[in-house]
């Protein structure tokens, strides 16, 4: 089997050998503009399967959601989530969660200081989020906040860095 290791990052910051030692594999970095990159790989028909661990950046040509959507579009066998898994909010995953009994951090997503009163059916702690999760992004000391105030003041810092901002019941841990 013929694997196509699709990456962003070069070998020196990730070397997989160890872990693929039963195939015959490449190491790709990929370039962009993404889209042409993939088709002209998929042109050259050297892989049986894709190992997508290309993480992107949040920009639309270049981001992780448009590389796996480009890979689908050319139907290519690829591993990882599909397009339609790749960026789900925190509410969808609260509202999944919630209907299937798990527990989820509760939350909500607030795009403007009148969202903020939201708040009151929650108990602070609370923790002033990146709106799309995107791991750390954003986050400080500060944006645990203990009171409305706080809230208010790391929502604004929130929000003029990315447009909006998801608040959830702090858990400690």
């Amino acid at each position: 089997m013929r694997v196509c290791l699709l990456t962003d990052e070069v070998v020196e910051d990730f070397n997989p050998a160890d872990y693929l030692k039963r195939y015959d594999w490449d190491y790709v970095t990929v370039k962009p503009p993404i889209v042409s990159f993939i088709r002209d790989l998929a042109r050259a028909q050297q892989y049986d399967v894709y190992l997508n661990i290309y993480e992107g950046h949040d920009e639309h040509d270049n981001s992780g959601l448009r590389f796996v959507q480009a890979l689908e579009e050319l139907n290519l066998p690829f591993t990882g989530a599909e397009a339609k898994f790749y960026k789900v909010t925190r509410e969808e995953m609260q509202s999944t969660a919630d209907a299937n009994g798990l527990t989820f951090a509760r939350g909500f997503h607030a795009e403007s200081p009148n969202d903020l009163l939201q708040a009151n059916e929650f108990s602070y702690p609370l923790i002033v989020k990146h709106p799309n999760s995107f791991a750390s992004a954003g986050l400080t000391t500060e944006s645990r906040v203990m009171d409305f105030e706080q809230l208010t003041r790391q929502f604004e810092r929130m929000s003029r860095e990315y447009g909006s901002a998801r608040i959830e019941e702090f858990i400690e841990g």
